[in-house]
């Protein structure tokens, strides 16, 4: 079965050597992601794909997202919506496909 979101979900966090960030501003919208597909097989996720934006977690060649096991168990769309908005707004720059280094700001001084 598969699912399409229409969303708006603007990256806040960023991971980075170990340390977490808050995103202050993005200068280029193609990391706002703004629709997505779920597709679901035996009841679980087993693959996210961006359908309008990029994501440094996702694969430049199919824009399908790298979800963990953990989040594949779930099902109940009201609760993956706001999980994937979650996991959606993070860039985690330790293990991506691409850096977005001077495409955003984050304070380094300021780790959560």
């Amino acid at each position: 079965m598969e699912i399409v979101y229409d969303l708006f979900i603007k990256p806040k966090i960023l991971k980075y050597n170990k340390r977490t960030y808050f995103i202050n501003n993005i200068l280029n919208d193609k990391y706002i992601i703004k629709k997505c597909q779920l597709t679901y097989k035996n009841n679980k996720l087993i693959e996210i794909k961006i359908l309008k934006g990029i994501h440094p977690n996702c694969s430049p060649d199919t824009n399908i997202f790298c979800i963990c096991p953990l989040i594949g168990t779930l099902y109940d769309k009201i609760w993956t919506l706001p999980t994937l908005k979650g996991i959606l707004g993070v860039h985690n720059l330790e293990s991506c496909y691409f850096h977005t280094w001077g495409e955003m700001y984050y304070d380094e001084n300021d780790p959560l």
